[in-house]
């Protein structure tokens, strides 16, 4: 199993975006917390959902930021 496993999650109280650690083994994954402000996350499921950003309401959209290789 991976050692970290990168996924995104909203934190309404912030308004921001977050990366969260998906491979965490504390007991209780479901109730993950902002680190900045200690605010309930929002698991962001999935690429089909539309999510809207947080700060301006707008639907986020995915973008290619660079090459792998």
């Amino acid at each position: 199993m991976a050692s970290y496993w990168g996924g995104l999650a909203i934190c309404d109280a912030c308004k921001e975006v977050r990366v969260i650690d998906l491979s965490d083994a504390r007991a209780d994954r479901r109730d993950r917390r902002c680190a900045h402000c200690n605010g309930p996350l929002k698991m962001i499921e999935g690429i089909a959902e539309r999510v809207a950003c947080p700060q301006c309401g707008a639907t986020l959209t995915s973008a290619n930021l660079g090459s792998w290789s």
